[in-house]
């Protein structure tokens, strides 16, 4: 199979200037239902107490001499933090998102609302065991679509659909992410195999965060939805997130699999109302509870129709269980 020239359908970016749609925040749980871990450039390393109070006994305290005499015993690859909390980047969570978006939308009639605003089309799918064929294996035929080049505003005045919603360079995009930050969570050190030790958010913790969105019509509020694993409840589906996501077990240990829980969703006194079955939320106004089940089970349907035959939705950690 040869990768497939598609076309990317472009229009100028809306408006940012100006309030129109949709306008708010929606405050969200991440839930690891597995291990979770986010990689940082820092490692942890452990040493012996007994070595470590002989070195400093025999160099008078904590001098240089006596740290680089120091023998740890095993390092570990700690997890991202802020301030020495657990924290899932702003900058994972949108690529999170914004990434099964991408692939969730398939080319018809030769042509695709979303480039692909990192990956290349390969010339042929990857052999098994080889790297990228769990990705190939979950996303199937998508991969092999050439959709060109990446929008870029700084080049081009026009930008597909994702790049106005999610940002693209020179373009800020209409959703936006904060940090997601850990509550009271221990982390706890893996040994995975191939001499790989991390520090890893267990399962059942939880990480809190909001998302913005402004000018978004009711089906791409959907759509987010979508990119989140929501389908008919504000409790998801379960998704893949983090380092070793793709593998079923690693060391004898799962890895990867998040749930996004919509906890309320809040309107800017400058958005339109959202009005439907008995769901009614004014400017300014907010939901949560139940309620957040029928919004999103509406939205998502809004968000089928007006993509109907674009949007192929995976279940992708049923995927990677059967492999």
């Amino acid at each position: 199979m040869q990768s497939l020239g598609v076309e990317v359908i472009r229009a100028r970016p809306r408006d940012r200037s100006r309030f129109e749609h949709l306008v708010g925040s929606l405050s969200v749980t991440i839930e690891p239902i597995s291990y979770l871990y986010i990689g940082s450039a820092q490692e942890q390393h452990l040493m012996n107490e007994e070595e470590l109070i002989k070195v400093l006994n025999k160099y008078g305290g904590l001098t240089s001499e006596a740290i680089s005499s120091v023998k740890f015993e095993e390092k570990y690859s700690s997890f991202h933090t802020t301030n020495n909390v657990p924290t899932i980047p702003a900058s994972s969570v949108k690529g999170n998102i914004r990434s099964r978006i991408e692939l969730s939308f398939r080319a018809r009639n030769g042509k695709t609302k979303s480039c692909f605003i990192r990956a290349t089309a390969p010339t042929r799918p990857p052999v098994a065991r080889l790297h990228g064929w769990r990705h190939y294996k979950i996303w199937g035929e998508v991969l092999m679509e050439n959709r060109g080049w990446s929008c870029d505003s700084t080049r081009n005045q026009q930008v597909c659909l994702v790049c106005d919603l999610f940002g693209t360079n020179g373009l800020q995009g209409l959703i936006s992410f904060s940090d997601f930050k850990g509550e009271g969570i221990r982390l706890e050190r893996l040994d995975l195999e191939h001499e790989v030790n991390v520090l890893a958010a267990p399962p059942n913790s939880k990480f809190r965060g909001s998302v913005s969105f402004l000018n978004l019509r009711q089906e791409e509020l959907g759509l987010l939805f979508i990119g989140m694993g929501l389908k008919v409840s504000a409790r998801g589906r379960a998704v893949l997130l983090g380092r070793f996501k793709y593998r079923k077990q690693v060391g004898g240990y799962e890895l990867g699999r998040i749930i996004y829980h919509l906890e309320r969703l809040k309107l800017s006194e400058y958005s339109e109302h959202i009005k439907f079955e008995n769901i009614s939320i004014n400017p300014g106004g907010s939901l949560e509870g139940e309620d957040l089940n029928t919004l999103v089970r509406t939205l998502v349907e809004s968000a089928m129709r007006t993509y109907e035959g674009e949007l192929d939705v995976k279940d992708e950690v049923s995927t990677i269980e059967k492999l």
